[in-house]
């Protein structure tokens, strides 16, 4: 029974480390406000599909109402899809000492904040995610 018991504990500690892995990074910082990403695998069709995506955090780390947004650039197979298409242009709100964390998917009103890199099962990928940027960051 110990034997069972040990087994079982390091079977859910590998589980917990491994869901844990991904870590936020900061990506960018501008007026009291730091954006960070972290990479995750998403179900954001609600069914079996999935796929790897990078989720977007901002944290206002002032006593003030932020405004704020910006344009992704996200590039695929080395050529940028997303420049100059204001479908792209994501602006918000963030109050004084608030945090907003991004979804596998869109929810009603709330900022878009991830980014699809692509699928790992059932459809194909058609292009190679390449990177990503931020541009035209404005808080104010």
């Amino acid at each position: 029974m110990k034997i069972i018991l040990s087994v079982f504990s390091v079977f859910c500690m590998h589980l917990f480390a491994h869901a844990q892995s991904a870590e936020w990074k900061l990506i960018q910082t501008s007026n009291g406000v730091e954006i960070y990403a972290k990479d995750v695998v998403c179900n954001p069709a609600g069914n079996n599909i999935q796929a790897e995506m990078i989720i977007l955090k901002a944290v206002n780390k002032t006593g003030n109402s932020k405004s704020i947004s910006w344009q992704y650039e996200i590039a695929y197979d080395g050529e940028c899809k997303t420049c100059n298409n204001d479908e792209y242009l994501i602006t918000f709100q963030l109050d004084g000492y608030k945090t907003i964390t991004g979804e596998c998917h869109s929810v009603a009103g709330k900022p878009n904040l991830y980014i699809h890199k692509k699928f790992i099962n059932v459809i194909p990928n058609n292009q190679e995610y390449t990177s990503f940027n931020l541009s035209n960051l404005t808080v104010q």
